[in-house]
């Protein structure tokens, strides 16, 4: 499968996921990897631990938004 395509795909998948790593949420709303860390440790961000990993509903963050949440990347 070409790359094009794969990247395409993987977005895909991306927008379908029902959770987000705590990055993916932090790019979302626009604050540093470590902040979002530090508002998923005191209970501003909304996260569920699977593991050692802490992940973030899709609904919980868009219900803290009002709005849909895309994971589309700027040059994807």
């Amino acid at each position: 499968m070409p790359k094009v395509i794969q990247a395409e795909h993987a977005s895909r998948a991306r927008q379908r996921q029902q959770t987000l790593s705590v990055e993916e949420a932090g790019e979302i709303l626009g604050i540093s990897r470590s902040s979002a860390f530090q508002a998923a440790a005191n209970g501003q961000l909304p996260v569920i631990r699977i593991g050692k990993r802490l992940l973030v509903p899709r609904c919980a963050l868009e219900q803290m938004l009002g709005e849909p949440v895309t994971t589309e990347r700027a040059g994807s």
